[in-house]
C-alpha cells in the first residue's frame, strides 16, 4: 500500500533535531528491582512520589526519587496497570489472566477488595475525577470497558465498544468524554461518559495501528502512537488528524508534559522519541534517545520532568509449542530494573 502523505500533512517533521535544537535528555540512573517474570505498565503516583510497576503476579512499589522498594501488592497473574482515586484513598490495578481488578488502600497498600468478572484480559486502567469512576479497557475479543465506582469498588457498567477489536488506551478530556484507541480498527472511539454511548469514531490516518496515547486538555489535542512509526495528533473538536511526527518502531507508551510542551514516546526498538509541541498544530522531533529494547512503557513525573521506563535482560526465544504457539522472550531472573531519564 502507498503510504505517501498528502499535502495537508506537510507539518510532519522527521528527526528534526538539527533544526529544532536538541532536548538533551539522558539516562541518569537505574533502579534495580530484581525478581522473576515479565512486566508491563509503570505508573507515577504524585501525592507520595511512588512508582507502581506491574511485575508478573504483583505490583512493585518504589520510591520515585531513590528507587528504594516500599512494598508490593499481590495480585493475579498478568499484572498490567494501576490507577489512583486520591479522594477515596483507593488504588486499583488490573490482572489480565485472572480477569480481575484489585482495589487497595493507597496509604498502607493493603488489599481492600478483589473485583471479579471483568471482560477478557483487563489491561489499561484510568481514573476520571469528573465521574468518580475507574475505567478498565479489556483488550481481549470482548472489546469492552468496565466502569467501576471508585468509592465502593462496585461494577457500574460494562460497555461494548469494539467487538473483536483491541482497545489499547483511554484518555479523558474533563468535559465528559473518553477517547479509546482501537489498534485493529485504526481509529479512536469517542465515548459519552453520561450515556455510555459512542458518539463518534475517528480514523487516525495516515497513521496505522494506534496503540498508546496521551492528551493535552488545554489545547484539546490527542497524541496517539501508531505502528507505522508515526505519532498522530488529533483535534478533539473536529476529530481530524492535524499533524504527525516520526517515532520509533513498535511504540507502547506515550506521555505528555504540559509544563514543557513535550511528548515522549517509548518504543520497543530501544529508543525514546522526544517531540516538541511548537503550537497545537506544529510538532518537531528534537531528540531520539537510545534506551534498552525492553523500555516499552513509560511514566512521567511532571514536577521534576523525570521519566521512568521498566526494562530487563532477555534470554533466547523459545521454540513454539502447541500450548504456546507465539512464545515471548524470557526475562532473565534478577535483571528487572527501572531506567530513570532526566534532562541534562
Amino acid at each position: 500500500m502507498n503510504r505517501t502523505l498528502p499535502h495537508c500533512f506537510t507539518s510532519v517533521l522527521f528527526a528534526a533535531a538539527a533544526l529544532a535544537g536538541r532536548a538533551d535528555y539522558k539516562i541518569e540512573t537505574r533502579f534495580p528491582v530484581g525478581g522473576v517474570g515479565g512486566y508491563d505498565y509503570v505508573n507515577f503516583e504524585p501525592a507520595t512520589r511512588r512508582l507502581f510497576i506491574a511485575h508478573m503476579k504483583k505490583f512493585e512499589v518504589l520510591n520515585a526519587d531513590t528507587g528504594r522498594k516500599l512494598g508490593e501488592i499481590e495480585t493475579g497473574t498478568g499484572a498490567h496497570g494501576t490507577a489512583f482515586a486520591h479522594e477515596f484513598n483507593h488504588g486499583f490495578c488490573t490482572s489480565g489472566t485472572t480477569r480481575t481488578v484489585t482495589m487497595f488502600d493507597l496509604t498502607t497498600l493493603k488489599v481492600l477488595k478483589l473485583i471479579r468478572y471483568m471482560g477478557e484480559n483487563p489491561d489499561a486502567i484510568e481514573y476520571d475525577p469528573g465521574t468518580k469512576c475507574i475505567y478498565v479497557a479489556n483488550v481481549g475479543t470482548t472489546g469492552d470497558i468496565t466502569v467501576i465506582d471508585a468509592k465502593t469498588g462496585h461494577i457500574k457498567e460494562t460497555v461494548t465498544i469494539a467487538p473483536n477489536g483491541v482497545l489499547e488506551n483511554m484518555c479523558f478530556d474533563d468535559r465528559g468524554r473518553a477517547y479509546l484507541t482501537e489498534e485493529k480498527g485504526d481509529s479512536i472511539h469517542v465515548l459519552d461518559l453520561k450515556t455510555y454511548q459512542e458518539v463518534a469514531r475517528w480514523p487516525v490516518g495516515p497513521a496505522v495501528g494506534p496503540t498508546k496515547g496521551a492528551i493535552d486538555v488545554k489545547h484539546r489535542r490527542l497524541f496517539t502512537a501508531c505502528g507505522n512509526n508515526l505519532l498522530a495528533v488529533t483535534d478533539l473538536d473536529t476529530g481530524k488528524v492535524v499533524a504527525t511526527a516520526a517515532i520509533g518502531s513498535r511504540p507502547d507508551g506515550v506521555v505528555y508534559n504540559g509544563r514543557t510542551g513535550e511528548i515522549f514516546v517509548s518504543n520497543r526498538d530501544g529508543t525514546l522519541t522526544v517531540i516538541k509541541q511548537e503550537s497545537p498544530d506544529k510538532y518537531a522531533v528534537v531528540q531520539t534517545l537510545p534506551t534498552d529494547a525492553g523500555c516499552r512503557t513509560i511514566a512521567l513525573d511532571p514536577e521534576s520532568g523525570k521519566l521512568y521506563l521498566p526494562t530487563a535482560k532477555f534470554g533466547p526465544l523459545p521454540a513454539p509449542t502447541r500450548e504456546v504457539p507465539k512464545p515471548r522472550l524470557p526475562v532473565i531472573p534478577d535483571t528487572f530494573e527501572v531506567v530513570v531519564i532526566g534532562k541534562s
